[in-house]
């Protein structure tokens, strides 16, 4: 665990870059967690309070360093999906967070920019769709993504199919989130 608090103590000192972790680190300090949970409990069997005492101390630190590490890192790649340069050293995990992290942004930011560019009044949402209203047929092209809706959030994933309006097709297509599905022959 004095590698986890190293990691951590690192992370805590830079303030807008990543520390480099490993591929598999969060992977690897969980199994550590899990390995000491049950070296507790052989101790615990064993009537042995100062070790099942030490282990409980060694774990709760380990769990909160994680915690603190992982609160760290979280911050900086929020920060980061508003930059125009993606954080080096993220581990897999954080990739994938980064990755729907930066969509949702993007679609929010693009949303913002074409109602103030085009100088759109806020009006009340209806319930109802408009009739001229253009819907496009699309499929998700990243692995996942969630897209925010006045009424609730829905999480989309790979080659999930869905209509869009077509204002929302045109900022997530632009981004790569989406792609539109043409249909032979129909219009």
């Amino acid at each position: 665990m004095r590698l986890l608090e190293e990691k951590r103590n690192v992370e805590m000192k830079t303030k807008n870059k990543l520390g480099k972790l490993e591929k598999d680190f969060y992977k690897n300090v969980v199994e550590e967690i899990k390995r000491l949970e049950n070296e507790r409990k052989i101790f615990l069997q064993r009537g042995d309070p100062d070790g099942v005492a030490r282990l409980t101390y060694e774990i709760n630190r380990a769990k909160r360093f994680l915690a603190e590490l992982i609160t760290e890192r979280v911050r900086k790649i929020l920060r980061s999906t508003t930059w125009s340069k993606k954080l080096s050293n993220m581990t897999p995990e954080e990739e994938a967070f980064y990755e729907q992290i930066k969509a949702s942004v993007d679609l929010f930011i693009g949303t913002l920019r074409e109602g103030v560019v085009e100088k759109k009044e806020v009006v009340e949402e209806k319930k109802e769709i408009k009739e001229e209203e253009k819907y496009v047929l699309v499929r998700v092209t990243v692995p996942m993504f969630k897209l925010a809706l006045p009424d609730r959030d829905l999480i989309l994933h790979k080659e999930d199919v869905l209509h869009l309006p077509e204002k929302f097709f045109r900022i997530l297509a632009g981004k790569g989130i989406v792609q539109e599905i043409k249909l032979g022959g129909i219009e």
